[in-house]
């Protein structure tokens, strides 16, 4: 049965035995895809694949951008200006991240992530540990309200762990989401 791409979650989890969604639709596969039904549909109620936590829904890149954009807050006394490649590591989460510089407002960084996956990695700037102070990208599922506090999966996430925050604007599928906590802990039903 064929594939698409499209048709995957986009997770990159790697539990199919390749490293990308886009991989393992090109390639004769061995194992189906654990977030498939019936290897054709992605299951209604999704969970984040290294916590297991149900989410309310994906955020989505802005169109035309690579990434949802994240605002970051350094701790160094480097220089960064827009268009800069950095690399750091959110507090809280264990994956390096490679980004590209949009806004600079004194250590607070508007960015897109590009990486871990380039070739130009030798000429990021090394920040650290940063903390994430927040999010603006499309919601995938339901629209939530403005001082919500969400559940989320950004789609651009390596390790498919959910996100939390609180809603801060809304204008139609683009929220802005801040208060960010990467220890998402799943509450009794």
């Amino acid at each position: 049965m064929s594939i698409r791409a499209s048709d995957l979650p986009g997770y990159n989890c790697g539990q199919c035995g390749y490293n990308t969604c886009e991989e393992y639709s090109k390639k004769p596969r061995k194992k189906d895809c654990v977030f498939l039904i019936e290897n054709e549909k992605i299951p209604k109620e999704t969970r984040s694949v290294i916590d297991n936590v149900k989410y309310d829904f994906k955020l989505e890149p802005l169109m035309g951008e690579p990434s949802c954009r994240e605002f970051i807050m350094h701790f160094t006394m480097n220089k960064i200006k827009k268009d800069d490649l950095i690399r750091y590591r959110p507090l809280g989460c264990p994956i390096v991240h490679f980004a590209s510089v949009l806004s600079v407002i004194g250590p607070i960084l508007e960015i897109h992530i590009v990486g871990p996956k380039m070739k130009d990695k030798k000429n990021a700037i090394d920040l650290g540990l940063c903390m994430v102070l927040g999010f603006i990208g499309n919601v995938l599922g339901k629209i939530p309200s403005v001082g919500q506090t969400v559940i989320f999966l950004p789609s651009m996430c390596m390790m498919s762990h959910s996100h939390s925050g609180i809603v801060v604007s809304a204008e139609g599928k683009k929220i802005r989401i801040e208060g960010l906590d990467l220890k998402v802990w799943e509450h009794a039903q």
